[in-house]
């Protein structure tokens, strides 16, 4: 791994944590992105609290409404009972006649007229998101059964394809012999909370260059294939790799440019490898490659292993076609770069080391491959080094 001279240590404004960057022309420039990055994640943290805290006072106030639906016999009196809470449904399922009945605000939230529904339980199902319907259903009876609570989420579908959020609470009404009568409860749209969580995840989990998954999200993916391969006695593959010809193109052309070409070499990354398979950014231009449930032989697991770096080495020395920035109006300039990739590889079960040995192994290969030349492929082989 890169070890640098000169590091600054830099307090970040979310959190207070201290961060030691490396050492270089463009300290100044990465300190400034590390701050917007913060403060933007700070921003986003707040919000989401905010969200935290109505998302729970909505359910307290459903939980309000259901209640003063079961004491209200007028059931069509709905829309006054829904304005004790701003953006909620309210909903009245007759399980007898297989008929729903719905606020003003239920129609607003499915993005549907009454027409367009009328009070019919199969067209209600109709609007839920495909993959979600099933499940829901499911839920439904066993809340008709008494077995659990109807407190769920899931996602609908708009006439014009937008998909959204919905939390649902139900409660049940039953006659003698406790057989369910009526289904009464609430939906309210949380989309906006879970957009600000997907984000915050993305910026927690995610390299913001490239998208591909960061060390924190590469650590949790290897924890899991260690345990994974606890079960089933399979061989996983760890690649370390580091671009061997990056930091000129950077010094010549600046990091816009630098930084299309990360985006590229992780694109043709992830087009080597397999769905069930992690490709993330360790960092500057070094990237890992995790290759899991190879089999349980060693032998064909590293033949595996082998086959997919070659693959890899070959798309990342294809020449890459870039662009500069734009300076004073005028239009970029093409730039065709060539940069080849140093890769160890480490082929590991759950009995040969922790998480910090197998990356420890697979860096030191990919150091073997660069002074062996670069744009090469060195296996880490305990019985060859001490580390």
């Amino acid at each position: 791994m890169t070890h640098a001279t000169d590091a600054l240590d830099t307090t970040l404004p979310a959190g207070g944590q201290t961060l030691r960057l490396p050492g270089s022309d463009h300290t100044k420039e990465l300190q400034n992105q590390l701050y917007r990055y913060a403060e933007d994640l700070q921003k986003m943290i707040e919000r989401n609290v905010e969200l935290q805290t109505q998302y729970q006072e909505m359910i307290r106030s459903s939980m309000m409404l259901i209640e003063g639906l079961e004491k209200t016999e007028e059931r069509n009196d709905l829309v006054t009972l829904a304005m004790r809470v701003g953006g909620v449904g309210i909903w009245d399922f007759d399980i007898a006649r297989n008929t729903m009945s719905w606020d003003d605000q239920m129609f607003a939230l499915y993005g549907r007229t009454q027409n367009q529904l009328d009070g019919i339980y199969e067209l209600w199902k109709s609007a839920i998101y495909s993959e979600d319907a099933s499940r829901i259903e499911s839920e439904i009876q066993i809340a008709l059964r008494g077995e659990k609570e109807f407190d769920t989420e899931f996602r609908i579908v708009w006439p014009n394809g937008n998909i959204r959020n919905i939390r649902a609470i139900g409660s049940i009404e039953r006659g003698a012999p406790g057989q369910p009568v009526h289904m009464t409860g609430t939906n309210w749209d949380f989309t906006e909370r879970k957009q600000m969580e997907d984000q915050i995840s993305r910026l927690a989990f995610y390299d913001t260059l490239t998208s591909l998954p960061n060390r924190r999200l590469l650590n949790d993916r290897l924890a899991q294939v260690i345990v994974a391969s606890n079960r089933s006695g399979c061989y996983s593959a760890l690649m370390f790799l580091d671009l061997d010809n990056f930091k000129p193109l950077n010094d010549q052309h600046g990091h816009v440019v630098g930084d299309s070409l990360l985006i590229e070499a992780a694109n043709r990354l992830k087009s080597c490898v397999r769905e069930k398979d992690t490709v993330a950014r360790f960092g500057g231009d070094e990237f890992v490659v995790m290759l899991s449930d190879l089999g349980i032989d060693k032998a064909a697991s590293i033949s595996h292993a082998e086959i997919v770096a070659e693959k890899i080495r070959v798309a990342v020395s294809e020449p890459y076609q870039l662009t500069t920035a734009p300076r004073e109006g005028q239009v970029g300039i093409a730039v065709e770069h060539h940069c080849t990739a140093s890769i160890g590889v480490a082929v590991f079960t759950s009995h040969d080391g922790s998480q910090e040995d197998i990356l420890k192994w697979a860096d030191h290969a990919m150091y073997q491959a660069k002074n062996a030349g670069r744009n090469s492929i060195r296996f880490y082989d305990a019985a060859e080094v001490t580390l």
